[in-house]
Parts: C-alpha cells; sequence; structure tokens
C-alpha cells in the first residue's frame, strides 16, 4: 500500500460505491494525526475507526472538545450545511485554530458553489502545508470542481467513474491517458506527484475492515 505524508493532499475521485470512503478511512487509521471528517451523506464508513467521535451538530465547543478527546471526529453535518459556505466557515475556523490536524471532506462538491470553493477550503490547500495540515478531498463529480483542488494535490486516486466526462478530467490533471479506462469499482489508480518515474500504479481493493 502506498502512503502519504503529513502535511499534503489527496484527491480521491469515484462514483457512488466505488470505495472512496473506504480507502479514505486506511490512511485516517494510518495516520498520526488526530482527524476532523466532514461527512454531509452520513458515509457509515468512518463509524469503525479507533477513537472515532461522531457527532450529530456543528457546535464549535462541542467539535472542539471531541478533538482533544479522540483521534477521529466525524461531523455527521445537518442538511443546511450542505451549503457550501457554512460548511467552508467551519473548516477555515479549523484551519486557522489547529496546526498538524487532518481534515478529510467526504464529498467535495458540498463545498462548492458554482463551481468554486471558498477561502476556507483554499486556506487549507495553499497554506495548510505550513501548518502540517493533511487534507483529503473525495468526490463523486470531479469534473464539477474548483481547479484549485486538483492542482494543489501531491497524490491522486481515481477509482470507478460512471461518466466518460469525469474520467477525462482526471486524465487531464493525472496526464496517463489509462484514466479513460472504466476500473471495477473498488479497484483504484494511484499517482503520486513526487514520483520522478511519473508511474500510474493500479492496486487492489483493500479489505472492508
Amino acid at each position: 500500500m502506498p502512503k502519504m505524508l503529513s502535511g499534503s493532499r489527496m484527491f480521491i475521485a469515484g462514483s457512488t460505491g466505488s470505495g472512496k470512503s473506504t480507502l479514505a478511512s486506511h490512511f485516517v487509521k494510518a495516520s498520526p494525526q488526530h482527524a476532523v471528517i466532514f461527512n454531509p451523506k452520513h458515509t457509515a464508513a468512518y463509524k469503525g475507526l479507533p477513537g472515532v467521535n461522531v457527532i450529530d451538530d456543528v457546535k464549535m465547543a462541542k467539535i472542539e472538545k471531541s478533538i482533544v478527546k479522540n483521534k477521529v471526529t466525524v461531523l455527521n453535518l445537518p442538511a443546511e450545511y450542505f451549503d457550501a459556505l457554512p460548511q467552508d466557515a467551519i473548516l477555515k475556523y479549523l484551519h486557522q485554530k489547529y496546526e498538524n490536524i487532518m481534515l478529510v471532506a467526504d464529498e467535495l462538491t458540498t463545498l462548492h458553489k458554482g463551481g468554486r470553493c471558498f477561502a476556507g477550503l483554499k486556506s487549507v490547500l495553499t497554506l495548510g502545508r505550513e501548518l502540517n495540515q493533511t487534507f483529503i478531498g473525495c468526490t463523486q463529480r470531479p469534473a464539477w470542481l474548483d481547479q484549485h483542488v486538483m492542482s494543489e494535490s501531491e497524490y491522486y486516486v481515481c477509482m470507478y467513474l460512471k461518466l466518460a466526462r469525469d474520467r477525462k478530467r482526471m486524465m487531464e490533471e493525472i496526464g496517463h491517458p489509462e484514466i479513460m479506462e472504466k476500473i471495477p469499482k473498488r479497484w483504484w489508480f494511484w499517482k503520486d506527484d513526487n514520483d520522478p518515474q511519473d508511474r500510474l500504479r493500479y492496486f487492489k481493493p483493500i479489505p472492508l475492515k
């Protein structure tokens, strides 16, 4: 299995059921950092993580207490936080408050409006390295996202993508035409921008537990 360095960014693209959240959980579990997972779809994959605490509201005092006490804090955001701006405000606060932390967005489209992301997400992506803030962003629809989200990443994962325009967007960013192929669900391509050989590696599904 490949490794993710602390303070770096990972972009995971795949259709519903392709295994994005399971793979993100693997990297959260492997990280020594405390993690906060933005989980607007209430994906169940994160509930089994060691040291996890699931929060169903967005009171900052409750979130901060959970970060101190627990290895992983999962924010099962209320429906109104599907809007990008309230969710982005929480992300911006965490970016300004904490160093040496992992932040995970389980669905990046909910942090966008009209194809744009906002100050919180941009700050994490562009300034968070100096604070050793690690970021993992997952999405079903890479074609809908702000270019910042992809261009700031060091690691790229491409899983099964149903639509050709989403596969094309990934191919344009990664530069490997193999991405245009439809692959079985839960299998995944891996690209590390730090690899001097510019390899695209292909992996079997990781175990669900």
